[in-house]
């Protein structure tokens, strides 16, 4: 499997889980533009109201919990994986898949 798709889902269910591990920041610093335009992730103001400042938190949509979700599981995302190959949206990363 092509490791910058793979580092996407990983930073997908990273989201989900309300965590971020430092390794995961860049990949979702470079994705975080396509993720948002898709619908999957936006940002939310946690502050509270003694803060003076906002608190912005990165989080998953509805459709980005349903999507990670989907993913979560091994089986689904080979699917997710084998249209990727079928429509041509990831051809670099198809092909260092063997597709």
């Amino acid at each position: 499997m092509p490791q910058d798709i793979q580092k996407l889902r990983q930073v997908i269910l990273a989201l989900q889980n309300q965590t971020i591990p430092k390794e995961l920041e860049p990949v979702l610093a470079e994705t975080s533009g396509v993720l948002r335009a898709e619908g999957l992730i936006d940002t939310f103001d946690d502050s509270r109201l003694t803060q003076s400042k906002p608190h912005p938190l990165i989080g998953l949509t509805a459709e980005g919990q349903r999507f990670s979700e989907q993913i979560r599981d091994d089986a689904q995302w080979n699917d997710v994986i084998e249209t990727l190959k079928r429509v041509g949206l990831s051809r670099r990363s198809a092909r260092s898949a063997g597709g």
